[in-house]
């Protein structure tokens, strides 16, 4: 398992997405290890991982595209500016009716 949670999440070209996220995961509690980030990972749903991902990438690629400054910095800021609230706006409709939309739940869950 630790092989294969070294050679799939942290060697692939977005495996240090996948690292941030798990790093993210442990400022809440511990993760130790491969077995620990393969329960992190089954527990989520596939979407919110999914979308927990492209998070990460989109920030990342949007810091590159400033620094490189002039008008790709403007044009990429836009584009990428609308890709994130596209994104937001699916999470935001799919989210109503579940458990996530239930405010005394999500307290629950975060407490």
């Amino acid at each position: 398992m630790e092989q294969l949670y070294s050679s799939v999440l942290i060697e692939l070209s977005v495996g240090k997405y996948f690292a941030q996220y798990l790093a993210d995961q442990a400022e809440t509690s511990a993760v130790l290890g491969a077995e620990e980030a393969r329960s992190r990972l089954s527990e989520m749903p596939l979407a919110m991982l999914e979308n927990s991902i492209i998070k990460l990438y989109l920030e990342d690629f949007y810091q590159w595209t400033q620094s490189l400054g002039g008008e790709t910095a403007v044009q990429m800021a836009t584009l990428l500016g609308a890709r994130a609230d596209a994104i937001t706006i699916n999470v935001t409709y799919n989210s109503l009716g579940t458990a996530y939309n239930n405010v005394s739940v999500a307290r629950t869950n975060t407490a």
